[in-house]
């Protein structure tokens, strides 16, 4: 199955949040989303919709969900030593990250 990277949409949204309580679900944490909630986080100065990604299925599935991380601070989230960005899936539908 191949997947298509995208921005991510409003309408992404609940796909989103289900990628995201999975990833939850397997850690054993008790953390749910909504598409309400997310869309609130990601309407703040903090955080823009505009920065996720979201990888789509042949099938229209949402697969995955990231962001590109391009501060220092976050290295262990995707970023070279030399500051280079690598877009990468922060949660899967198969296996979360």
């Amino acid at each position: 199955m191949s997947a298509t990277r995208r921005s991510a949409e409003t309408s992404d949204l609940p796909g989103i949040a289900t990628l995201l309580d999975a990833v939850w679900a397997d850690l054993d944490q008790p953390i749910a989303h909504s598409a309400e909630e997310l869309a609130e986080e990601f309407d703040s100065t903090a955080t823009s919709l505009a920065d996720v990604m979201v990888w789509e299925s042949d099938d229209g599935d949402l697969s995955a969900v990231g962001t590109p991380c391009c501060s220092p601070e976050m290295t262990s989230r995707g970023v070279t030593s030399s500051g280079a960005c690598i877009p990468r899936p922060v949660a899967t539908a198969s296996a979360p990250n």
